[in-house]
């Protein structure tokens, strides 16, 4: 899934949980795709998915609001970590790229072994669905109409409270 995908799952999430605040819902829905910084670099597909999607990276994201020191810390500590589960579980589920295997580290550094119940995307025939350098993005377009939704639902929610939508 795409970040704009991840953040309209956050979105959504926050419909639900309206105490929470949005920001930090949505930093803890992309942050786990910071690795794609090294998407250009021929190892990436080595490490993505295995250093930033995991239990203890989240972790490590969300002690980060306590540095915030402000009233409200507490509430995005748990914002963020809500935002990167949710980030995990989509990624175990909608996996289009099995360069590294299907699903993610979950358990990183304990296990390196990629973890994934079922997977919702049928599988390409690249091995390698983030080949930027060769222009290859296997199963993009499929991925992004699995996400159109989620963004129209996302805007929906978002529009309506910011009171832009009366119906």
């Amino acid at each position: 899934m795409t970040p704009i995908g991840h953040a309209s799952i956050s979105i959504i999430i926050r419909k639900f949980l309206n105490k929470l605040p949005l920001l930090p819902l949505i930093v803890g829905g992309i942050l786990p795709d910071i690795d794609f910084v090294f998407v250009y670099f021929p190892w990436f597909n080595s490490i993505h998915r295995v250093y930033t999607h995991n239990i203890l990276f989240v972790l490590i994201g969300g002690l980060l609001c306590f540095l915030w020191k402000n009233e409200n810390y507490k509430n995005a500590f748990i914002a963020l970590l809500i935002g990167g589960f949710a980030h995990l579980f989509i990624d175990i589920i909608l996996d289009s790229n099995p360069s590294n295997g299907i699903g993610i580290a979950l358990l990183f550094p304990y296990s390196s072994e990629v973890y994934s119940p079922f997977n919702l995307i049928p599988q390409s025939n690249f091995t390698n669905a983030w080949d930027i350098n060769n222009g290859k993005f296997a199963n993009s377009i499929f991925s992004i109409v699995i996400e159109i939704p989620f963004w129209i639902v996302a805007a929906y929610f978002y529009l309506k409270r910011k009171g832009e939508l009366d119906f």
